[in-house]
C-alpha cells in the first residue's frame, strides 16, 4: 500500500507539501485587507448578488462556531433563508467585488500619502 500523501485545501487550491501551503499563505491576497475594510464593504443592510443569489447582510462581523468576521446573511427572495458566508468566500469567487475593494484600498493610500506629505511639510 502506497503511503497516503496530505493535502491541503487552501483558495480552491489543492497543495500537497506543507512548504508550498506555508508560501501560498504568506502570499495571501486576504491579508491586505483589515477587517474593518471588510466590515465597511459589506456594511449590514447591503445587498449584493452571490452564486446567482441577492443577499442582504444581517451582519457584518458574525461570531458562529469559532469563526468570527464572517457575515450572517438573509436571502431574498421567495424562498428567503439565512446563512453564514465568509467575506473571503465571496471575494474568491466574485472577482468584482475584489476589484472594488481594491480600488477603494488605491483611494485610502493616496489620502495617506497627502496627508503625510502635509504633516512633513508642516515639520519644516
Amino acid at each position: 500500500m502506497g503511503e497516503m500523501s496530505t493535502q491541503y485545501h487552501f483558495d480552491n487550491m489543492i497543495y500537497t507539501s506543507r512548504e508550498d501551503l506555508k508560501k501560498a499563505m504568506e502570499n495571501d491576497w486576504y491579508k491586505k485587507y483589515n477587517k474593518y475594510m471588510i466590515r465597511e464593504f459589506f456594511y449590514i443592510g447591503r445587498q449584493f448578488e452571490f452564486d446567482g443569489i441577492t443577499y442582504e447582510v444581517l451582519n457584518n462581523n458574525a461570531q458562529e462556531s469559532h469563526v468570527e468576521g464572517w457575515l450572517y446573511l438573509k436571502a431574498i427572495g421567495e424562498n428567503s433563508y439565512k446563512c453564514w458566508i465568509s467575506p473571503r468566500k465571496i471575494l474568491l469567487d466574485e472577482s468584482i467585488f475584489r476589484k472594488e475593494l481594491d480600488e477603494s484600498l488605491e483611494r485610502a493610500d493616496i489620502s495617506l500619502e497627502i496627508n503625510e506629505n502635509h504633516v512633513q511639510m508642516q515639520l519644516f
